[in-house]
Parts: structure tokens; C-alpha cells; sequence
């Protein structure tokens, strides 16, 4: 039944065994399947049924349509989704990360999507984050999982505003990771910030990747800003 559902095809089923009287009934009572449980009364069932679908079409179109919006196909994805939520960690940046977050920071990948796309020294490296770390400026999160960090995530806040710059490790092969990272970090930020309700995120023309991320996001895209501008207000 429920690959007959992923794939959108109108379905008449008779229970046969009594562990699939109650699947059948509850498809039937929502509108996704023809049935009944009536084993002894299945040939008059489908005379009924057949000579109904003989007569309209649309019921066999809205049956298909029903279907596709309750098993969508994407289950893997789902379950993939829930189960990084479970392993990933995030953490507020320590000054021991200062080396590992210039390296990351100064690749040729991370520089090609960022607004300043200059190599940073090392010195002013230091002072930058040295300052992050103690004036409150904002978090800067890293996320890890198990064999090590994936992401950093980094709120600039400014009263109920925050601008977020978002990059997994460059070279990590951590596809799929970055939506799952920046919605753990908009929790963190809600937790911890009540007072930010607008989320901002300024993206260039080319980075097709951020792009597609923030859209997935629900952040909407203000294109009368360049480099663009992705903005979202925070749930309350």
C-alpha cells in the first residue's frame, strides 16, 4: 500500500488477514485507498467500485493526487536528517579553535564565497578573534559530530538583528550537513538570544550552494541588496 501510495497510483484493496483491517480502514475513512474489509462481500465491492471508476476519471486523478501528498518518496532523507540531529554537537568557539578556524577560514573554497576574499595574517587573525571571543559580539559555534568539527556558524548581533555567515570544512566531504547545521544554530541563537528576531544573510551572486540553503531555510531573498540579502524572521 504504501509504495503503491510513493508513487501515486489509485489503489482498490480487500483486507485479507486481520492485521490489515485496521491500515485499510483508516486509509479508506482519509480518503487514500478504495476498501473493504468484508472479505465475503468483495465481489459485490468491486463490481460497485470498478463501475464507479468507470464513470469518473477525476476519482481515479484525485485518489493519485491524495496519495502523493501523504509518502512523498523522501523517507531516507527523513530518517537521515533525524538521526544526524541525534550526533551532531554544537559548541561555542574557545581559543584553542583560533588555528583551526584560520586554516578553514584562509581556503581558496571558504575565500571564493566570502565578501573579503583576501588571505588573512595570521596577527590579525589572532586579534579578531581574540576580540570575538571577549566583547560579546556574537556567537561563533562550531558543530561537531563524533569524528571531529563539520561547521561554523557565526551570529554578528546587533540589538534584535543578527547577521549569520555559515561554512562547513572545506575538504571534509560533509555534503548534506549544512542545512541540518544552520537550523541547529537558529535553535541555539533562540535559546540563547530571545531578543534577535530577524535573521540576516548576505550572500554572493555566484554562491549557488548558500543560496539554495537559505531558501531551503524559509529566508527570503531581498535582491535589491549586493551582494544579496537573505532575511528571515525568528518564530516566536
Amino acid at each position: 500500500v504504501w509504495e503503491r501510495l510513493c508513487l501515486g497510483l489509485p489503489s482498490v484493496c480487500i483486507a485479507t488477514a486481520d492485521n490489515q483491517f485496521q491500515q485499510l480502514l483508516d486509509l479508506q475513512s482519509a480518503g487514500y485507498v478504495l476498501a473493504t474489509t468484508a472479505i465475503e462481500d468483495a465481489k459485490t465491492f468491486l463490481l460497485n467500485t470498478i463501475q464507479q471508476l468507470a464513470a469518473s476519471s477525476q476519482m481515479l486523478s484525485d485518489l493519485s493526487q491524495r496519495s502523493l501528498t501523504l509518502v512523498d518518496g523522501s523517507g531516507v532523507n527523513k530518517v537521515l536528517e533525524v538521526i544526524k540531529a541525534q550526533i551532531l554537537h554544537l559548541r561555542l568557539a574557545q581559543i584553542h579553535d583560533s588555528s583551526r578556524i584560520f586554516n578553514w577560514r584562509n581556503h581558496p573554497i571558504i575565500r571564493s564565497n566570502s565578501s573579503n576574499q583576501e588571505v588573512i595574517g595570521w596577527t590579525d587573525h589572532q586579534k579578531w578573534f581574540e576580540n570575538r571571543l571577549k566583547n560579546n559580539l556574537g556567537p561563533l559555534l562550531i558543530g561537531e559530530i563524533r569524528t571531529g568539527p563539520i561547521g561554523v556558524v557565526r551570529f554578528d548581533i546587533h540589538k534584535s538583528n543578527a547577521e549569520v555567515s555559515i561554512y562547513l570544512v572545506p575538504d571534509a566531504d560533509l555534503k548534506g550537513w549544512g542545512r541540518l547545521l544552520l537550523e541547529q544554530a537558529e535553535f541555539w541563537l533562540k535559546d540563547h538570544y530571545p531578543k534577535v528576531k530577524i535573521l540576516h544573510a548576505k550572500v554572493l551572486p555566484n554562491n549557488v550552494a548558500s543560496k539554495r540553503l537559505f531558501e531551503k531555510m524559509q529566508y527570503r531573498a531581498n535582491e535589491k541588496h549586493l551582494p544579496l540579502e537573505f532575511v528571515k524572521e525568528i518564530e516566536t
